[in-house]
């Protein structure tokens, strides 16, 4: 993770889940073509997110798109901002984000104004990256909150692939 690109394991384990999502392939070369498609569509030579597929909704059986994003925040001395997806109960999300120096405070959340939900905790912590796999536990904005506690300007990538309809930096 510390040249800032998702590895191959990683975009594995992104294509075995959203194989997962999927109705199963009826034979082992359409599941090939399936992952060898996808790996294509959401990578560049060196690796990382492909700026055109992240614009490029997938449909899944379920009626969701698979979009995946790269962006970045900076962050100077003790400021603070967070990215959000708008997604659906039950959704999932594969994520990386790490920074480019020190470690950040972070605070893994969401909230529903429909459902008058104000904030609904996931996790939170101190740390130079994070990985993981984030499922909404309603309709509403789902997201990180990062807070700079060094006393130096650093950079957070985050990349996301998943059941999401938007992405905002708030």
């Amino acid at each position: 993770m510390s040249n800032g690109h998702i590895s191959i394991s990683a975009t594995m384990a992104a294509i075995l889940w959203f194989q997962s999502r999927q109705s199963y392939p009826s034979t082992d070369k359409e599941a090939a073509d399936q992952a060898k498609n996808l790996v294509a569509n959401t990578e560049d030579k060196q690796g990382g997110i492909n700026a055109e597929a992240a614009t490029t909704p997938k449909p899944t059986t379920a009626g969701a798109a698979i979009l995946n994003h790269e962006m970045q925040v900076t962050l100077a001395p003790d400021e603070g901002k967070e990215i959000k997806l708008d997604m659906s109960k039950g959704n999932k999300v594969q994520y990386t984000w790490s920074t480019d120096g020190g470690k950040a405070n972070f605070d893994v959340h969401a909230d529903s104004q429909t459902l008058g939900i104000n904030y609904h905790q996931y996790s939170k912590g101190s740390s130079q990256s994070e990985q993981g796999e984030l499922e909404a536990a309603f309709d509403g904005s789902h997201g990180w909150f990062w807070r700079n506690r060094t006393s130096n300007t650093i950079t957070i990538t985050l990349k996301t692939i998943g059941e999401y309809t938007d992405i905002k930096q708030k």
